[in-house]
């Protein structure tokens, strides 16, 4: 993807300046530290808003219907493009911490959040009260977002893992997908065709790093539904038990080898008949291969206790204000604006006019508006009861990423586990800046 950066400015201009009155059709609350009466700008302001993956085209009848109801507001807004997020995350925290040419509004991975918090202003609570956001948001936002007692991020989206399947494949052998991890590994067997080695089709794409998309996120699921915490359960058994069921599915089982396509190539191709992927992933495939048929289903699911875990794995983007912003409440403010229900739904139908689907929404108020959607539902089945991690794949945290990838293509290549296991823990502790306390 080229560097070039897309920028469009949205100048409204008007006559008059609306002051210290209500301003039509924007109900965003907004108290002064020195007053209860709502008040707009006196002076004519402009916020950049730097964001990813949505083109402005998605934005831009929010944005002029933003700069009608507020017209001394401008909307500067960037889609930022990037070779790799890992270099954009430093670049991006680097221009922040600097405060040169800095924007206002800044979309970053929810990971991102404690290493970004410095350069961050979180949000005033006369805008965002932390009752009103925890009322709505999906846990995993509340409790990543929140730092210190203060909101310093808001999503605009959610995702998570979801388990896409063949559905032709799965019809030859008249099968479901698989609900339970147990069942994940028989239907992978059984749908796994190969020849003295030679796979000529794999049932999953697990078990490997380097050609599997989001093979840490799984991990961080499998992690997740055995109450496994990082760093303080590296040593632990269930830890080991973890990467050995991951990595068996190449080792021991053989539904799938290092030398398949990278994991959403080859299910496109029809060569494998499941992958676990996000809902954006999920939209790369149905473009490419708009005749595929495919399946999604909720993520399987670990026996406890005698019944089902319900549990899942997300990952996700916010947006936030830099502490350098000069004008930090109205960035907050749009930020909200664009946070409630009626704006979520615009960019929803916005962004569908050009693809199957938009971004999820990331109320829980709002779940059951997309319920219907064959492809997204299966996405939200645990997202009250998903959490992410800094190992998530595709997010700017290469660092964490290569640790979870060095155990496993590590065990592939007959390293010793524990050893593996040892180093791991110390690169997460120094990564993360974890000192260990005996």
């Amino acid at each position: 993807m080229p560097n070039k950066i897309t920028s469009v400015a949205l100048l409204l201009l008007s006559s008059f300046v609306l002051g210290g009155c209500s301003v039509l059709g924007f109900h965003i609350p907004f108290t002064s530290k020195d007053s209860d009466t709502v008040k707009t700008p006196s002076e004519p302001i402009t916020l950049t808003y730097w964001s990813l993956f949505e083109p402005y085209e998605v934005y831009q009848p929010l944005i002029e219907e933003y700069q009608q109801q507020n017209p001394n507001v401008t909307i500067k807004f960037e889609q930022r493009n990037f070779d790799n997020l890992y270099t954009y995350k430093d670049s991006l925290l680097a221009t922040l911490q600097t405060g040169s040419n800095s924007p206002d509004i800044v979309r970053i991975h929810v990971t991102w959040l404690p290493l970004f918090q410095n350069s961050l202003s979180p949000a005033p609570s006369s805008i965002i009260s932390f009752d009103e956001y925890s009322a709505d948001f999906y846990n995993t936002a509340v409790e990543n977002t929140i730092l210190n007692g203060k909101i310093y991020a808001v999503p605009l989206m959610f995702d998570s893992l979801s388990l896409f399947y063949n559905k032709d494949i799965f019809a030859q052998k008249n099968l479901n997908p698989p609900t339970t991890w147990s069942d994940f590994l028989d239907t992978s067997v059984n749908l796994t065709v190969s020849n003295s080695g030679q796979i000529s089709q794999s049932g999953a794409a697990f078990g490997s790093a380097e050609n599997v998309a989001f093979f840490s996120d799984i991990i961080g699921l499998l992690l997740r539904q055995s109450n496994i915490q990082l760093p303080k359960d590296f040593k632990s058994p269930a830890f080991r038990d973890t990467i050995l069921f991951y990595t068996n599915f190449v080792k021991e089982s053989g539904v799938w080898n290092r030398e398949q396509a990278y994991s959403p190539l080859a299910f496109s191709q029809g060569r494998t008949a499941m992958m676990f992927g996000t809902s954006w992933s999920l939209l790369d495939i149905l473009q490419k291969t708009p005749n595929l048929k495919v399946g999604v289903a909720p993520v399987p699911q670990v026996v406890s206790d005698s019944k089902l875990t319900e549990i899942n794995y997300s990952t996700y983007w916010v947006e936030s204000v830099a502490s350098s912003s000069k004008n930090k409440e109205e960035s907050w403010k749009f930020i909200k604006w664009l946070s409630q229900p009626e704006q979520l739904r615009k960019v929803y139908s916005k962004a569908s006019d050009t693809r199957t689907f938009g971004e999820p929404y990331p109320r829980v108020s709002m779940q059951g508006e997309l319920v219907s959607n064959p492809y997204l539902s299966p996405f939200f089945v645990y997202a009250q009861n998903s959490d992410t991690m800094p190992i998530s794949d595709r997010s700017g945290n290469n660092n964490y990423v290569d640790i979870f990838k060095n155990i496993v293509e590590g065990v592939l290549n007959g390293g010793d586990l524990d050893s593996l296991i040892d180093t791991a823990e110390k690169e997460y502790n120094r990564v993360s800046g974890f000192v260990p306390t005996n």
